[in-house]
């Protein structure tokens, strides 16, 4: 059986920031991802911030892909026919280092993936794993197909249903009050069209956060990002809430009526949709959290429930990175 120090399995942020800080001190170290690259799965167009991380990982981010730092804090709250929207600017925002960005995460961890590489990490595409191998009830290596590797130790980076977690023991049964569904479309404008439509300078970026009637009696709320040539705007609805809802109705359709407010219309109007996307989110918080470790194994990011959604704030990415250079 071919052997290594580490396996991660699964190359989003909290992998491959754990594949980094391995390949970079002289380990083996092996990125199994399931999609096509890291970041084909990845769909979040969303935040950053990047000052809990800096301590941890300080020298990527001066050539890293990201799309504009924000300075505008945006809290909308709507009814069936008008609005309220709280909007904060401060100079605070635009000074360096900035506190948070924008982020497309298919370009981002591809980019990242690439930075492993280039440190000696391996990274290997349309590889998924299909179970843990155990000796003497310690994880030694994983199956993917009919292959064996072994390794000093696994990383489970394998996403917010990690089965890897499941099949080590470490993680209870989850429920639909645990989750939300997010969905969002990237609409391409130019930049210039962007800035002035949210009065930003060259570089500069907002972030908007809706609640109110948009989700029609569902737990949830919406978002708005602005990108460097595009804009991310989605809707979250809790699940447990969207599977109570009768009569049903087609997912989509709630982010359709969004976009046909006067709201959000004059914001995105002359856009082309260039992306289309959903997935899960943690909102279980610490009652959902696995132990995160068990002999020959550890769990990060979003395997680990590391998130934080509370509408006002939403957080994880930078939950996941930490996580992964403390792996």
């Amino acid at each position: 059986m071919e052997k290594v120090d580490v396996i991660i399995v699964g190359g989003g942020l909290a992998g491959l920031s754990c594949a980094y800080e391995l390949a970079d001190s002289g380990m083996t170290v092996l990125v199994l991802e399931r999609g096509d690259f890291s970041g084909s799965k990845n769909v979040t167009g969303g935040r950053i911030y990047l000052r809990p991380i800096l301590p941890y990982l300080p020298d990527i981010w001066k050539d890293a892909p990201l799309e504009r730092h924000v300075v505008k804090e945006i809290f909308t709250a709507m009814g069936k026919t008008n609005s309220t929207t709280f909007e904060l600017y401060s100079d605070r925002f635009n000074q360096e280092p900035y506190p948070s960005y924008t982020i497309l995460r298919a370009k981002f961890d591809r980019w990242f993936a690439d930075l492993v590489s280039e440190k000696g990490g391996f990274v290997i595409p349309q590889k998924a794993v299909d179970d843990l191998i155990k000796e003497n009830g310690i994880i030694i290596g994983v199956k993917s197909g009919d292959e064996e590797i072994g390794a000093v130790g696994v990383v489970a980076a394998d996403g917010i249903l990690s089965f890897l977690a499941e099949k080590a023991g470490l993680r209870k049964s989850f429920q639909p009050q645990h989750f939300a569904l997010g969905f969002k479309e990237v609409i391409r404008l130019d930049s210039k069209t962007i800035e002035d439509r949210f009065r930003l300078s060259e570089g500069e970026g907002a972030a908007q956060l809706f609640l109110g009637t948009l989700t029609q009696g569902m737990m949830g709320g919406g978002f708005l990002y602005t990108n460097k040539d595009s804009l991310s705007l989605g809707i979250v609805i809790g699940l447990d809430s969207l599977n109570r809802r009768q009569p049903r109705e087609e997912i989509y359709k709630l982010l359709d009526h969004f976009k046909e407010r006067p709201e959000i219309r004059n914001l995105v109007r002359g856009g082309e949709i260039v992306e289309y996307s959903a997935h899960l989110i943690t909102e279980g918080g610490i009652h959902i959290m696995p132990k995160l470790y068990t002999d020959g194994m550890l769990v990060v990011g979003d395997a680990a429930g590391l998130g934080l959604n509370m509408l006002a704030t939403v957080r994880g990415m930078e939950y996941a990175i930490v996580s992964g250079v403390l792996a």
